[in-house]
């Protein structure tokens, strides 16, 4: 799941301070609208979270499940009641269609070959399971903030690739799903003006949800 093993020697080593972020106050108006956002879309039935980290998504949203290679950050989940499996996103350790969904949140990014572990998805899901990808918009004003930074050598983003909603788009459609629903937040982020219900139009949103539905 995140791209090789410095990427994730840098997720352990940070993994403390990472989980922190979501609980300063400055930063859980985006944490809550990045929730709303995922719950809109809806999560039911038995799924995983790929690229769980420290939890914190999957706990709020009751996810039981959660991949992850970072083993420090998996602890955390743990504490959590996140059942954890520590794995990568291209190699699910799961048997074929156990799943009714699979949650990426800001993993897209992370992943050393997006194609295969969205290909795996789509092995452990059941027929019309649903995968739901949500990532940051690589022309969006966070995805330009996050290049610059890891350009400029950033702990973490140094180690992410972003992507065009047409790109990951095309992805989820090579590999056989269907795009059922979709989502957005963070749209004027810089006034602090955007805990509002979720965005249907997706154009200037910093945080995007893809709900896709497996096909035949």
């Amino acid at each position: 799941m995140k791209a090789g093993f410095e990427s994730v020697k840098a997720f352990d080593e940070y993994a403390e301070r990472y989980d922190m972020w979501y609980s300063k106050p400055e930063n859980r108006q985006v944490f809550e609208s990045e929730l709303m956002v995922i719950r809109s879309l809806g999560l039911s039935g038995f799924g995983d979270e790929v690229g769980v980290g420290a939890g914190v998504f999957a706990s709020n949203l009751h996810i039981p499940l959660g991949v992850d290679p970072a083993h420090k950050m998996l602890r955390i989940a743990r504490d959590r009641g996140i059942e954890v499996v520590r794995a990568v996103g291209e190699a699910l350790p799961f048997i074929d269609e156990c799943l009714d969904y699979v949650l990426y949140v800001v993993t897209l990014c992370f992943l050393k070959d997006p194609i295969l572990s969205i290909s795996e998805a789509r092995r452990v899901l059941r027929d019309g399971g649903k995968l739901i990808i949500c990532f940051i918009p690589r022309d969006s004003y966070l995805g330009e903030l996050y290049s610059k930074r890891g350009m400029e050598g950033h702990r973490i983003y140094r180690f992410a690739r972003f992507y065009s909603i047409s790109e990951v788009k095309s992805m989820l459609k090579d590999v056989g799903f269907m795009i059922v629903a979709h989502a957005g937040t963070l749209k004027n982020i810089v006034s602090g003006d955007f805990l509002k219900r979720p965005y249907s139009s997706l154009d200037g949103c910093s945080f995007i949800c893809l709900k896709a539905k497996k096909g035949e």
